[in-house]
């Protein structure tokens, strides 16, 4: 717990600092400040758990300190002290949520003790019950930022119900990709810049924000949002129905993929999201098969793919922040990767610049193979479902085709046709068990456009035939 003193005259500070270490030890005793502007200062810069404040002070008194800590730091406690016995001071204290009122003559460290004990019990009171309030309040978030078209307007009496103060008035709602210390800041910001700031972070990243706005110039509400972010955001237009706040919500996902893109969002297909995710199922693949190289060229289409496509932009950071985080231990060492610089990465081309300068550190780190066998392999990756041969691959990489095929053997362990039909099952059956495409589009796609010998090949590989992998997917998806 850390502990504040806060008294105009430093000898009397200093004594009471003295109490409280002996009769408490183990907690973080952070000294005194001589005024209530210092210790407001202070709690600016940290979270303070509990604060003893004199009451007779020049220019701002304990009394105005308790209501300025309580309204900027509700969680902090505050204990009051006074050299004075006054019935009047303890009642306006207690009124103002401070927890006790003592006098400094009687202080002593059995006192202070009592007194600390009782607040960690309170603490741990709240903590129950923040952790109860939390699991509501998570499943009702989850509801309003999912979009659902029979969903039923949002009343006031839920907002309320789970401490969420928005009014109809004019209101804004924002998506911010925040890195985990950027996190902290941002309802330090929210309370200085907008009225009624609430802040709902959604997995490691995505943080939710809703707040009326003290004006109603979109320049300045804008100019706001800009100085609690460190990344990526997007944010909807004013609003003043509470009623439209899942509108609102979406609206600033939107707006969030825009600005990343630095454009205008065209038809979003509904394959996006299994698009996404068949990406990351065939990097995936690539890792635990430690082909790294595949697994680098496979996250550079991606992203390729998704100025194409305009995929969500928070799917984007963490498709990207997983695989990243996946190479860097199978990768020794990836020294630079780092998730902040990847989520402060605030649009696509930034983003872009930042990890692709990752993957040609990762493949320089990784490259086992002789550059014209690792090139060789990369054409294959990329070009495995065109009518590429022995002949086509040697040409790419200036080789004779007896000698590339000897040394493709040698190294990759082995022969280049072999490999060839591996690389196009293999994605066939990615195909198979993470979309819904017909069999006979997925073998045309990875280059084997005969069904019958794409059945062929595939069951003597896998053991199972291409229907079969694919009724065992629907099975799981209808459980």
């Amino acid at each position: 717990m850390k502990i504040l003193v806060v008294d105009d005259e430093p000898l009397i500070a200093q004594f009471i600092v003295g109490i409280i270490k002996k009769a408490s030890p183990d907690n973080e005793i952070l000294g005194y400040v001589t005024s209530g502007e210092k210790a407001l200062d202070s709690l600016s810069r940290q979270f303070i758990d509990l604060v003893f404040a004199d009451i007779t002070m020049p220019r701002m008194d304990g009394l105005q300190l308790l209501s300025e800590i309580k309204n900027k730091s509700p969680f902090t406690e505050v204990v009051m002290l006074t050299s004075h016995e006054s019935f009047d001071y303890a009642r306006i204290s207690m009124q103002n949520q401070a927890f006790d009122y003592l006098l400094k003559t009687e202080l002593t460290p059995k006192l202070i003790a009592d007194v600390i004990a009782k607040i960690d019990e309170r603490r741990g009171e709240r903590h129950t019950r923040i952790i109860e309030l939390q699991t509501v309040r998570n499943s009702f978030l989850n509801k309003i930022t999912t979009n659902s078209p029979d969903a039923e307007p949002i009343t006031k009496d839920e907002l309320r119900s789970n401490q969420i103060y928005i009014d109809n008035k004019p209101f804004i709602a924002a998506l911010f990709i925040a890195y985990q210390g950027k996190l902290n800041h941002l309802a330090i910001d929210a309370d200085s810049l907008f009225l009624n700031p609430f802040l709902y972070k959604k997995g490691d990243n995505k943080v939710y924000f809703l707040s009326n706005v003290k004006s109603g110039n979109s320049d300045e509400i804008l100019s706001n949002l800009k100085k609690m972010s460190a990344g990526a955001c997007g944010f909807s237009k004013v609003r003043c129905d509470i009623a439209e706040i899942r509108e609102a919500l979406s609206e600033a996902a939107a707006d969030l993929s825009c600005r990343f893109y630095n454009s205008s969002l065209t038809q979003k297909q509904e394959e996006d999201l299994m698009l996404n995710d068949f990406y990351l199922s065939i990097i995936n693949i690539h890792i635990k098969e430690n082909r790294i190289s595949s697994a680098c060229i496979d996250l550079q289409n991606y992203l390729e793919k998704a100025a194409e496509v305009k995929f969500a932009a928070e799917t984007v950071y963490d498709l990207c922040n997983e695989v990243l985080s996946k190479l860097q231990t199978t990768v020794n060492p990836i020294e630079q990767y780092s998730p902040e610089t990847l989520y402060r990465s605030d649009g696509y081309e930034n983003l872009c610049n930042y990890v692709f300068s990752l993957i040609r550190q990762i493949r320089n780190a990784h490259t086992t193979y002789t550059k014209s066998i690792q090139k060789a392999l990369d054409y294959i990756d990329e070009h495995f479902a065109e009518d590429i041969s022995l002949n086509s691959v040697a040409d790419h990489v200036y080789l004779h085709r007896d000698y590339l095929s000897r040394q493709f053997k040698k190294e990759v362990g082995i022969n280049f046709v072999d490999y060839l039909m591996n690389v196009r099952l293999n994605r066939a059956k990615t195909l198979l068990e993470s979309t819904g495409m017909r069999v006979s589009d997925i073998a045309v796609q990875v280059g084997i456009p005969n069904l019958s010998y794409f059945s062929t090949v595939f069951s003597r590989k896998f053991g199972v035939s291409p229907n079969a992998v694919r009724s065992h997917r629907i099975t799981n998806f209808l459980k």
